[in-house]
C-alpha cells in the first residue's frame, strides 16, 4: 500500500462553550452522541456496503435513496456522517459488523443542547453547518461540516465560543479504521460564557405570555442587564442539533405567526399611547408650563380632519399632570403641535427610539422616528399639523420594537443614557452619561407614570400592584396594526400594546 493509502487524516472539531445564565445555570452545553461515519474509498461498491447499515439503522427508501446521492457526490477526503445520534444498541449491532463493512465507522462526538428549548430561542439562536460564505469568514476550507452559531448570541459570539481546531493523522487498517496515531496537534475548547439572564425569570415570563403572538423583555435599569427576552411562538433549536422531527419541523414552518422571529428587537410596531412618555419630556423640555390646560371634548379638528380622543365624552380640562394618568390624546395632539415634530424627534432619538441600539443579537430592526427631514426623502409630501398630531400619540409614522420602548423606559427612570446588554460582566452603564434634559423634567414625568398606574382615574389602575411596600410606574399603549410592513399578517387588524 502507497503512503496515501494507509495514511488518514482528521480534523478534531472543539468542544463548544457552554452558555450559562447570570446564576451559572446550564443554557446552553453539549450532549454526548454517536455518529455513524462512511469513508468512501475507491474501488469499493459503497451500495453494497451501506446496504446492511441502512438495514440496521432503519432507514426509510426515501433516506436511502438521498444518502447514496450524497455519498456519490462526496470527495475521498471527508467521511461522510450516515446517522446522527445513534442508540446504544444500534452501536453494538454495528460494531459488531464493521469486519466486513470497509470505510463504515462509528465515532463519539458532540452535539449542542438546549435544555430549556423553545423559552430561550430567540436568546440562544442555533448552530449549524457553515454556507460558502461562513466557510471563507471563519476559515473552514478543512471543516466544512463544523457547526457553528447560526443566529442569537451563538452566532453573535461565535468566534469566542467556537475554540480552536485540532488535527490527527493516523494509520488505518483496511476499513479506513485509525489503529495507530502519528501525529496528533489537539483542539483548545471555546470559551465559556456568562448571560444576564435569569432563567427562572424567563421561565415565569414564558409561561405567562399568551403563546400566539406576543413579545417582552425585562431590564434592570441600574445596570442595562437584561433579564428576560420572551418572543412568541417560539421554536426548539435542538430541531438544528441532529436530525429533526419532520412533524415538529413542518409544525414550526406553518405557523403563521413567526416563530423564527425575534419580535422584541426584529419587529417594528406603532407604539401607541407609550410614546406620550416622549412627547411629555418635549412638552416640558420646550418651557410650557405643565399647569396650562388643553380643553378635550372627545376631538380636535387639524385643518379638515378631526382627531380624536379614546374617550369620546372627552375629559374636560386637562393639564399635563392629568394628561398621562388620563392618557388624553387630545392634550398630546394639541401640545405636540405647540411644541413642533423636531423637539419630539429630538427627545425620542436621546431615549433610544427609531434607531439600532445595539445587543448581542442579530436582526435588530431599526423603526421609525419621524420628522420633516424623513418625510421628505421617503417622498411623502411635507410635513403637515396632522402628521404631528399622529406623531404626538405613538401614531402615523412612528414605528417602535419593544427593545427600543424598554431602553426608552430604563433611561427615563434612571436619567442615564443606559445602553442594555446580554452579557455578564460586559456592563458599560456604571458610568452612563446623564440624559441631555432638565432632571426635574424628568421628575416630573417619573411622578405621572406613578399616576397613570396608582391613581383611581390612571388607564393602567387595574394592574397596580396593590402591595404597599412595592410603588409601580408605566404607561399603557394601544395601537391597531394593519399591513405585514408594520407587524402582523397581510389582511388582519388587530391591537397591541
Amino acid at each position: 500500500l502507497s503512503d496515501k493509502n494507509r495514511i488518514k487524516f482528521i480534523i478534531i472539531n472543539p468542544r463548544r462553550g457552554v452558555i450559562k445564565d447570570t446564576n451559572g445555570k446550564l443554557l446552553a452545553h453539549n450532549k454526548e452522541i454517536y455518529k455513524v461515519y462512511f469513508y468512501k474509498q475507491k474501488g469499493e461498491s459503497y451500495e453494497t456496503i451501506l446496504e446492511p447499515v441502512f438495514d440496521v439503522l432503519g432507514c426509510s427508501p426515501k433516506n436511502r435513496l438521498s444518502l447514496l446521492k450524497l455519498v456519490k457526490k462526496a470527495s475521498y477526503l471527508q467521511p461522510i456522517v450516515i446517522k446522527d445520534n445513534v442508540n446504544w444498541k444500534t452501536v453494538v449491532k454495528i460494531e459488531a459488523e464493521t469486519y466486513r463493512l470497509p470505510g463504515v465507522s462509528v465515532e463519539k462526538s458532540f452535539v449542542r443542547y438546549y435544555p430549556w428549548k423553545a423559552k430561550l430561542a430567540h436568546v440562544l439562536g442555533y448552530t449549524g453547518l457553515p454556507n460558502k460564505k461562513e466557510i471563507a469568514a471563519y476559515k473552514l476550507q478543512y471543516a466544512r461540516k463544523a457547526k457553528i452559531g447560526k443566529n442569537g448570541v451563538e452566532r453573535h459570539l461565535n468566534h469566542s465560543l467556537i475554540g480552536k481546531f485540532g488535527a490527527k493523522k493516523g494509520e488505518v487498517n483496511a476499513n479506513r479504521i485509525i489503529v495507530r496515531d502519528l501525529l496528533v496537534e489537539p483542539s483548545c475548547p471555546g470559551n465559556d460564557i456568562n448571560l444576564t439572564i435569569n432563567i427562572d425569570l424567563q421561565n415565569l415570563l414564558y409561561n405567562l405570555l399568551p403563546k400566539s403572538n406576543s413579545a417582552a423583555a425585562v431590564i434592570e435599569v441600574a445596570t442595562g442587564n437584561i433579564l428576560a427576552i420572551c418572543s412568541l411562538p417560539s421554536f426548539n433549536p435542538n430541531l438544528f442539533s441532529t436530525e429533526f422531527d419532520e412533524v415538529e419541523w413542518n409544525s414550526v414552518l406553518q405557523n403563521k405567526h413567526s416563530p423564527f422571529t425575534n419580535k422584541v428587537i426584529g419587529k417594528a410596531y406603532p407604539p401607541g399611547s407609550t410614546w406620550k412618555i416622549i412627547t411629555s419630556l418635549a412638552i416640558l423640555e420646550s418651557g410650557i408650563d405643565p399647569r396650562e390646560t388643553v380643553f378635550c371634548n372627545g376631538f380636535i379638528q387639524v385643518g379638515n380632519r378631526k382627531f380624536k380622543c379614546w374617550k369620546r365624552a372627552g375629559h374636560g380640562n386637562v393639564d399635563f399632570y392629568n394628561a398621562m394618568p388620563f392618557s388624553c390624546n387630545c392634550y398630546f395632539y394639541k401640545m405636540g403641535i405647540k411644541v413642533g415634530i423636531e423637539r419630539i424627534y429630538r427627545v425620542a432619538r436621546a431615549l433610544g427610539v427609531g434607531q439600532k441600539i445595539g445587543i448581542e443579537l442579530s436582526g435588530e430592526a431599526q423603526g421609525i422616528n419621524p420628522n420633516k427631514l424623513w418625510k421628505a426623502n421617503y417622498s411623502h409630501g411635507s410635513w403637515t399639523h396632522g402628521d404631528t398630531a399622529n406623531s404626538s400619540i405613538g401614531q402615523g409614522f412612528v414605528l417602535t420594537t419593544p427593545f427600543q420602548l424598554m431602553t426608552m423606559i430604563s433611561r427615563v427612570a434612571s436619567g442615564k443614557i443606559i445602553s442594555p446588554s446580554l452579557l455578564k460582566g460586559h456592563q458599560k452603564n456604571f458610568s452612563a452619561m446623564d440624559l441631555p434634559f432638565k432632571k426635574e423634567n424628568l421628575e416630573i414625568v417619573r411622578g405621572s407614570l406613578v399616576n397613570a398606574i396608582n391613581s383611581h382615574r390612571g388607564t393602567a389602575f387595574s394592574a397596580r400592584i396593590r402591595e404597599k411596600q412595592f410603588l409601580m410606574a408605566g404607561k399603557t399603549g394601544t395601537a391597531q396594526v394593519v399591513s405585514r410592513d408594520t407587524a402582523t399578517e397581510k389582511g388582519a387588524s388587530r391591537s397591541h400594546s
